[in-house]
């Protein structure tokens, strides 16, 4: 992924340089390095991947009605796949911090999930 897809995708999700740094631990001022050609290290270009191209965790994309909507069994789900990449983590230390930006980022999901319906029950 070039500079240029990197930025036309995040606008495309209509998220801020900042909200995107937020998701992958990264200073706004890096992710304003990346959308001008610096170089991006490959841990990170991962987790690009998966959020601007929705590969695996479809956080950004989805409205927030979908939070207020979720079912416990929906965050049942999430804990699950929490506890594969935890597994994969464990037996493959090659992809742990891959799969610890991927926890982290169903972690908030989880988070949004829980929010939204705390406002809605009060």
């Amino acid at each position: 992924m070039n500079a240029k897809e990197i930025k036309e995708k995040r606008k495309k999700l209509g998220i801020t340089q900042k909200n995107l740094a937020e998701l992958i631990g990264v200073s706004t001022q890096t992710i304003n390095g990346y959308e001008n050609g610096k170089e991006i290290p490959s841990t990170k270009h991962q987790i690009l991947d998966t959020i601007l191209n929705k590969n695996s965790i479809d956080i950004l994309n989805e409205p927030v009605e979908n939070y207020i909507k979720a079912s416990p069994n929906e965050i049942e789900e999430i804990e699950e796949v929490i506890r594969e990449r935890e597994k994969i983590s464990e037996l493959d230390p090659s992809q742990a911090n891959h799969q610890k930006e991927i926890i982290r980022l169903l972690k908030i999901q989880i988070d949004i999930i829980k929010n939204n319906q705390n406002n809605i029950d009060k």
